[in-house]
């Protein structure tokens, strides 16, 4: 978020931004994703002062009014961590080891 706002103080709207991956942005472009990462962080915070977590956070989607414009990818979605996937395929407790630590132990 530090780099986007440094960015966006930098570039004027005209500004053709090439990023490492991705598509080339104009300066509009990346304040437009600053404003609305801001909105986003303080939307978070927002919810987790009111003791909502992530599945709260999917079904307000506060990114609804971004979708026309960037898509159906600003959808929020609840992920696990890939590595707790097999503990929990398994029925173990996260603290337990996976499987597949218990394999490579031997």
């Amino acid at each position: 978020m530090r780099a986007l706002e440094r960015l966006a103080k930098t570039v004027k709207p005209d500004t053709r931004v090439v990023p490492a991956t991705g598509r080339m942005m104009t300066g509009s472009e990346i304040v437009r994703h600053r404003d609305m990462y801001q909105k986003l962080f303080t939307t978070m915070i927002g919810y987790l002062n009111m003791g909502l977590g992530p599945e709260d956070a999917v079904v307000r989607n506060p990114l609804k009014e971004y979708e026309k414009e960037f898509g159906e990818r600003v959808r929020l979605r609840v992920r696990r961590p890939p590595q707790h996937d097999d503990r929990l395929r398994a029925g173990l407790k996260i603290s337990e080891p996976s499987p597949r630590a218990r394999r490579m132990r031997g």
